[in-house]
């Protein structure tokens, strides 16, 4: 999956339902009354099993949210793109294989004929 298009995806029919909401007063209502219904509608996740709740900021009061922090089993970011990148630094490849696959401690002298693993 391509999060970043869908992410771009999901922020585009974000900004066209503020509008929409903006201008419709009968979805406006319909937004904050059942904000899951709307939303899934127009094809933005809404997960099961989360509460949405709609609040509107107006001249003299505005709301802002904290958003949930991140566990302690998620990766970071930056790590997250080294597992999934491939970005991960090489292994040095200095120990010498042996040839019948038993690894750099084995009993036979020969080399694999591959070279270093």
């Amino acid at each position: 999956m391509d999060y970043e298009a869908y992410g771009t995806e999901q922020r585009s029919r974000w900004s066209q339902l503020v509008a929409d909401v903006w201008d419709d007063p009968a979805l406006r209502k319909r937004f904050t009354g059942d904000p899951k219904s709307v939303l899934t509608e127009r094809g933005i996740d809404a997960k099961e099993g989360v509460e949405f709740r709609v609040v509107e900021n107006t001249a003299t009061t505005c709301y802002l949210t904290i958003p949930l922090a991140p566990g302690p089993s998620e990766l970071s970011d930056d790590d997250l793109e080294k597992v999934a990148g491939g970005k991960a630094p090489p292994k040095k490849k200095t120990e010498k294989a042996c040839c019948c696959g038993g690894g750099p401690n084995a009993s036979c002298s020969g080399t694999d004929p591959r070279g270093t693993i």
